[in-house]
C-alpha cells in the first residue's frame, strides 16, 4: 500500500470522503477558507494555505525574454490552488564594452577611449578626436671615412613615423699609409720578432711580424750552498752559460720528526725505568724538556729516567725545540703483598639444622691482594657462599676451607638436628 505525504486540493472540490486517503495522513495544500481547509482541520491533518493571498509557483514558462531595453514575461501554475499566474521579468542590465583608443600619428587624427552596450548599441562614453601630431625630427650624425671603411654625411628622419627628411650620402674610404716595423732579436728570456709593416693612420697590421721564440737559459746543475734545518731553509744556486744569470732556490725546512722506543712503561712504586728513548730527531731539533702529567704518580728526570712514586697512571712527555711532543703512557703498580695467614675464625663450630652463621676471617698481612674464598666438603650437610654465610642443611659433619692466596684455614662443622619444642605444661 502506497503512503500519501502531500495532497493539493483546488477550491473546486466541495466533498471529500472520510476514508479518501486510507491509512495515510498527508499534508493538505489548499486556499484559505476553502472546503479542503475545513476537512483537514476536522480530520486532524496538517494543512498549508496561501500566505497573505500569495501564490506558490515552482515551474515557470518564459513567454518573452527580458532585454536591456524591455521587460519580459513568464507564466506558471500555483502549486497550491492550480491557478495560472502571469509575471513580468524585469529589464536586464546593459552589457557595456570598451571602444579602444586610437593613437594619433604624425599625419592622421586619433580617437580617445569610449564605451557602448554590445546588445542595444547605446553609447555611454563617446569617443573624441585626437589631432594629428607633428614630426619628431632626429638627426643621425655624419661618420668620417677611414682607411678601409666609407663614411656618411648626416641624416634626418621622424622618430615617430620613420619618414626620411634629409638623405645621407656615402664618403669613399681613404686607403692605408704603410710604415716598417723593425725586427727584434730573441734572448734567453724574451721572444724576438721578424720585420713587418702597419698603417700609420689606423694602426692596421699589413705584414704581420712573426714571433721568434726565446732561446731559453742553458743552466748548470744546482749546487747546495746551505743545507736546511728544522728552523732555517737551505739555499741552492745555478748559472746560465749564455747570459751569466744566477738563479737561487730555497730548500724547504726539514719536517720535525722523532722515533720512540716504546709507547708504554709499567713499573712498581720506588723503581726507576729509562727505557723510553726519543731518537732520530731532524737536523737542528733537540730535546728541551721532560715533564709528567702527574708527578705524584710518576716523576721524570732531565735525562728521561722515569721513577714510580705511587700506584696510578700518568703521561710522560718529551718536548722538542720545534714544538713537537713525544708521549709515553706510564702505569705505576703497587708493591705486591700476598696473604700468609688467616685469623679470626674457630676451628670447630656446632650448628643446628636450619640455622646460619657468617664467617668473618681476617687476612694477614694487611693490604694483601689475595681474594678470600670459601668451600664446603659436603653441601648436603652445610653450604657456604662467597660472602662466608654458612647454612646448616641436615645432621652430620663437614669441613669448610677458607683460602686467601697460599694461606688456608679449615673449620670442622658439626650439624645437629633441630631442637624439638617442649610441650606446654
Amino acid at each position: 500500500n502506497q503512503v500519501l505525504t502531500t495532497v493539493v486540493i483546488p477550491d473546486s472540490v466541495t466533498t471529500i470522503a472520510r476514508n479518501a486517503f486510507g491509512n495515510s495522513a498527508p499534508t493538505i495544500y489548499c486556499s484559505t477558507g476553502s472546503y479542503a481547509q475545513s476537512f483537514a482541520k476536522e480530520s486532524n491533518l496538517s494543512v498549508v494555505t496561501h500566505d497573505n493571498g500569495r501564490h506558490s509557483v515552482e515551474n515557470w514558462t518564459v513567454e518573452k525574454e527580458a532585454s536591456c531595453t524591455s521587460a519580459g514575461m513568464r507564466k506558471g501554475n500555483c502549486g497550491i490552488c492550480g491557478i495560472e499566474i502571469s509575471e513580468e521579468i524585469p529589464v536586464s542590465e546593459h552589457t557595456i564594452v570598451k571602444d579602444k583608443a586610437v593613437a594619433a600619428s604624425c599625419t592622421e587624427n586619433g580617437l580617445t577611449e569610449g564605451s557602448h552596450c554590445s546588445e542595444c548599441n547605446t553609447v555611454f562614453t563617446p569617443q573624441t578626436v585626437v589631432p594629428a601630431t607633428r614630426h619628431e625630427i632626429v638627426t643621425v650624425g655624419a661618420v668620417a671615412a677611414t682607411c678601409t671603411t666609407a663614411g656618411k654625411t648626416k641624416k634626418e628622419y621622424c622618430s615617430a613615423c620613420q619618414m626620411v627628411i634629409v638623405e645621407s650620402r656615402t664618403i669613399p674610404a681613404k686607403g692605408h699609409r704603410a710604415v716598417t716595423d723593425p725586427a727584434i732579436a730573441a734572448t734567453c728570456t724574451s721572444a724576438g720578432k721578424t720585420a713587418g709593416t702597419h698603417c700609420s693612420v689606423c694602426g692596421m697590421v699589413l705584414s704581420a711580424q712573426k714571433t721568434i721564440a726565446a732561446t731559453g737559459h742553458s743552466w748548470s746543475a744546482f749546487s747546495v750552498k746551505k743545507t736546511s734545518t728544522v728552523f732555517e731553509k737551505g739555499i741552492q744556486t745555478r748559472f746560465c752559460s749564455k747570459c751569466g744569470r744566477e738563479e737561487k732556490k730555497e730548500i724547504a725546512l726539514l719536517v720535525p720528526t722523532y722515533k720512540t722506543s716504546t709507547n708504554s712503561v709499567v713499573l712498581y712504586e720506588g723503581t726507576s725505568n729509562n727505557s723510553f728513548i726519543v731518537s732520530d730527531l731532524a737536523k737542528g731539533d733537540s730535546l728541551i724538556k721532560w715533564s709528567s702529567s702527574n708527578p705524584k704518580v710518576a716523576e721524570v728526570s732531565s735525562n728521561g729516567t722515569i721513577t714510580g712514586v705511587r700506584e696510578g697512571s700518568a703521561i710522560v712527555m718529551a718536548t722538542l725545540r720545534s714544538g713537537l711532543r713525544a708521549f709515553v703512557r706510564v702505569k705505576v703498580l703497587k708493591k705486591v703483598v700476598h696473604a700468609n695467614s688467616i685469623k679470626g675464625l674457630k676451628k670447630r663450630i656446632t650448628m643446628r639444622v636450619g640455622k646460619k652463621i657468617t664467617l668473618k676471617p681476617r687476612v694477614y698481612p694487611a693490604g694483601s691482594i689475595d681474594k678470600v674464598t670459601f668451600k664446603t666438603s659436603n653441601k648436603k650437610v652445610v653450604t657456604v657462599n662467597g660472602k662466608g654465610v654458612m647454612r646448616a642443611k641436615k645432621a652430620g659433619s663437614a669441613k669448610i676451607t677458607v683460602k686467601a692466596g697460599k694461606a688456608k684455614f679449615i673449620i670442622t662443622v658439626k650439624v645437629k638436628k633441630k631442637q624439638k619444642k617442649r610441650a606446654a605444661s
